[in-house]
């Protein structure tokens, strides 16, 4: 009596390699949209802080320069009088990352 032997073709184990591979693909497309995902987060968090800072600068008429560091995002105010209207305030703020990376710039001229 012969001895059988049970064993993988070929064919079972290319497709065994595709279903890995695609697999693969998709876990790792899904770590590339969570790291974007937190960056698009930080950027849209970025954009209301510099909307609320420039609400309230507007509110209370305090326009002082200064730089607040608020969950690693660096913060920075600006006011200055425009060159040709003496009651104007040319109002810049920006947020950028630890690195120095422009995230928004917000730019307004405010009426004294």
């Amino acid at each position: 009596m012969a001895l059988k032997l049970k064993a993988y073709t070929l064919f079972e184990s290319v497709v065994a390699m595709l279903i890995i591979v695609t697999v693969f693909a998709i876990a790792t497309s899904s770590i590339v949209n969570i790291s974007d995902a937190d960056d698009s987060y930080k950027k849209v968090n970025a954009l209301f802080m510099l909307e609320k800072m420039a609400t309230e600068m507007k509110k209370e008429k305090n326009f002082i320069d200064g730089e607040e560091i608020i969950e690693g995002i660096h913060y920075t105010r600006k006011a200055e009088k425009h060159p040709e209207a003496e009651n104007l305030i040319i109002l810049d703020l920006q947020a950028k990352t630890e690195s120095g990376e422009l995230l928004f710039e917000h730019q307004e001229m405010v009426l004294q």
